[in-house]
């Protein structure tokens, strides 16, 4: 309900043959041609149309694209969305992530997931195409897989959603514990990571509960008409952001050599001096104090999940003006949030070791003295006072913040916040419909409509808040909701290609591009479904610390 599901109209004929011709050229026969379907039903339907829109065909039937009229975004505005889309909450993990794996191992694990999921949302959209445009991604499956894949498609897309709701929950209470202990006045501010003291662990439960029921009535609502806050909260998510950059960027020039508070800066730095350029590389190499594949497994699921948008394509799809342009959209914007999210990444090689699991927890400790943190995330905040620059020392000896610091200090640490309460409520309606839909009858029948809403949109909240009353630890988290994105981006897509492939009309087909049909071909397919099973296997390994350091 979030995007808008405006479709191309079927007029301006010249216009369609020529996307038809440019789509084409670019993604080939298979994907285009309307050809009738074989009789043993091993592919959905398409349209008998020759001048439909190609990389989307567009159904002409009732609730099709011509009833819905020549409405839809443009491609900025497209661009726009999936970058919003990819740019959730969890870009806030991605420095303990880096720090972890190491530096060329999580640029190397950024560069691969992305390109891997460029490639496999080209197949997803062209199965969309194939099928005419309207299903989701369920019934995607359900269309080329049959009943069985849809059932394992459905466990996967809930439980990924459960994933998402349980790492707003954990960052939310992980920031409401601190700053409300800080409020508090307590001796030392609660930091679920560095401090899981009893008193600690039970004020993050009680932080989580609270952040439930603040969210239970939220999600009980429809919201068609947030589109303005919606903005807001973008609009505050992107200064946010910025805030982390400049504070970090301007923290690492001032601090040199023996100063630095990481020890990649200090030996970089040292080995830069020195001349002995090798020395950097092996640094970068690995995580601090461990070797190349210490932490691949929180990198992985961790960077996957912060790329993937394939259960939102069929929605950035119909909101399309040019589905035809669609794929290419996507891809550039996967791109742009490649590199943001990498930037902000290589903010935990500034924090090194004492880079959190929710990196604004980190920002506790800005002081703005010469742009630099205080202790670098070093417990040394002592209540009310020290957390909101009030005192005129911090007890150390310390001049405390001046004012423009204190406010970037609270932007940055209030993200998780804003960026949860805009999310949560959202993707648990999502949720709960998806869990609506798939209800057995005998409980359909037990309740009235109203009841039955009431009942999902309980089930989709309530789960998250206690697993993260058992469980806070951030890292475990991505962990557990890497291992669904694996099969969202990876098996999933693969398994539409092998299959149209299997009835002799392969999605990606006689493209001009021969790097495109062979990205296209069952080769890469296989592959990919080795990979899915790999990454898989690896965060199951990592979640339970077998590979994590």
């Amino acid at each position: 309900g979030y995007f808008a599901s405006a479709l191309p109209g079927a007029g301006a004929d010249t216009a369609a043959m020529s996307s038809r011709e440019s789509s084409r050229e670019f993604l080939g026969d298979g994907l285009l041609d309307n050809e009738a379907p074989s009789a043993t039903r091993e592919l959905p339907a398409v349209v008998a149309d020759d001048d439909a829109p190609v990389l989307l065909a567009t159904s002409s039937g009732p609730g099709g694209a011509a009833d819905r009229g020549a409405g839809g975004v443009s491609d900025t505005v497209l661009f726009l969305l999936t970058v919003n889309v990819v740019i959730g909450s969890g870009i806030v993990g991605l420095p303990f992530a880096f720090n972890q794996a190491g530096l060329i191992t999580s640029l190397l694990s950024m560069l691969g997931w992305t390109a891997v999921f460029v490639v496999t949302l080209s197949w997803v959209l062209a199965a969309l195409g194939r099928a005419g445009g309207e299903l989701d991604w369920i019934g995607l499956v359900r269309e080329f897989l049959g009943p069985r894949a849809e059932l394992g498609a459905s466990v996967t897309v809930l439980s990924f959603t459960y994933g998402l709701l349980w790492s707003y929950a954990a960052m939310c209470s992980a920031t409401i514990s601190l700053l409300l202990t800080a409020t508090l006045g307590w001796e030392e501010e609660c930091d679920i990571y560095t401090n899981p003291s009893p008193a600690c662990v039970a004020a993050n439960q009680l932080a989580a509960l609270f952040f439930g029921v603040a969210m239970l009535p939220l999600s009980m609502v429809d919201l068609e008409g947030s589109g303005s806050l919606q903005a807001v909260f973008t609009l505050y998510r992107f200064v946010a952001v910025a805030a982390i950059l400049a504070t970090v960027g301007a923290a690492a020039l001032t601090a040199t050599g023996a100063a630095s508070p990481n020890r990649f800066l200090a030996a970089a730095t040292s080995a830069v001096a020195a001349g002995e350029a090798r020395r950097v590389l092996a640094v970068a190499a690995v995580s601090e104090g461990g070797h190349w594949y210490d932490g691949l497994g929180i990198a992985f699921s961790t960077i996957s999940s912060s790329q993937i948008c394939h259960m939102q394509a069929p929605s950035l799809m119909r909101a399309a003006r040019e589905p035809a342009n669609a794929w290419r959209v996507i891809s550039l914007a996967l791109m742009l949030t490649a590199v943001l999210n990498t930037v902000v990444g290589l903010t935990g090689l500034y924090f090194g070791d004492r880079t959190e699991q929710l990196a604004t927890l980190n920002w506790k400790a800005y002081d703005g003295h010469t742009f630099g943190f205080t202790g670098f995330g070093v417990s040394n905040l002592t209540g009310l006072n020290d957390l909101y620059g009030l005192n005129g020392s911090n007890g150390e000896g310390v001049a405390q913040p001046p004012a423009w610091a204190v406010g970037v200090r609270l932007l940055v640490l209030i993200y998780p916040i804003v960026a949860s309460a805009s999310s949560f409520p959202i993707t648990a309606v999502v949720l709960s419909n998806n869990l609506n839909e798939i209800l057995p009858q005998m409980a359909r029948e037990r309740f009235s409509p109203k009841g039955l809403k009431v009942l999902c949109r309980l089930i989709a909240v309530l789960p998250p808040v206690g697993l993260t009353m058992v469980l806070h630890k951030l890292s475990i988290v991505f962990d557990v909701t890497g291992l669904f994105s694996f099969v969202l981006g990876l098996a999933l897509p693969a398994l539409l290609v092998l299959k149209a492939h299997s009835s002799g009309r392969p999605l990606i087909g006689r493209s001009r591009h021969r790097l495109l049909r062979l990205l296209g071909g069952r080769a890469a397919a296989y592959s990919l479904l080795v990979l899915a099973f790999f990454s898989i296997g690896l965060s199951a390994l990592s979640a339970a610390g077998v590979v994590s350091r």
